[in-house]
């Protein structure tokens, strides 16, 4: 329980600051992922021990791609990793999972809400050709005001992922 604790105080305080300053500060990330790492090997050793440096390591690697793209801010890797330091490798590859399904719907939603839905898609057709066809790599096209604090999708996702795999409601 105590793990969870942390993890939602650590969520809710990125979420106030990524909102607010735009940015997930390191500072709230450091003793997070010291005691995540603590506390998995005092509960379960080595076996802990593992299961919190791969948490961390995991994400960084998987996600590295989305940042070099700039789909993907630094701050929500390192996110990604602290969550992976307090919860372990399980929970992180799971948590990326869900949190970029809510990060998909919240996009398509803005998208049609915004009506640009149509001029994304094509921008994508188009940064896909380049990479494909082209064999260059171009960055991530971007739809005026239609980008959103990333962090949300990964609190939502969490919150999701707690509710069905610990009933936690």
């Amino acid at each position: 329980m105590i793990k969870i604790l942390i993890l939602l105080t650590l969520l809710s305080i990125t979420l106030y600051t990524d909102i607010k300053d735009n940015k997930i500060k390191n500072i709230h990330l450091i003793l997070p992922l010291v005691l995540g790492v603590l506390i998995a090997v005092l509960s379960n050793g080595l076996v802990g021990l593992k299961s919190s440096v791969f948490g961390i390591i995991i994400p960084f690697v998987a996600l590295f791609l989305f940042f070099a793209l700039k789909m993907l801010g630094a701050g929500d890797i390192k996110l990604f990793c602290t969550i992976g330091a307090i919860m372990g490798v399980n929970f992180v590859i799971n948590n990326i999972i869900y949190s970029f399904f809510v990060a998909g719907i919240v996009v398509i939603g803005k998208l049609i809400f915004t009506g640009n839905l149509f001029k994304t898609l094509k921008s994508i057709y188009y940064f896909f050709k380049a990479i494909f066809i082209g064999r260059s790599l171009i960055e991530f096209p971007k739809v005026e005001g239609n980008t959103f604090p990333f962090v949300i999708a990964i609190f939502i996702g969490t919150i999701l992922q707690l509710i069905v795999n610990y009933r936690f409601i």
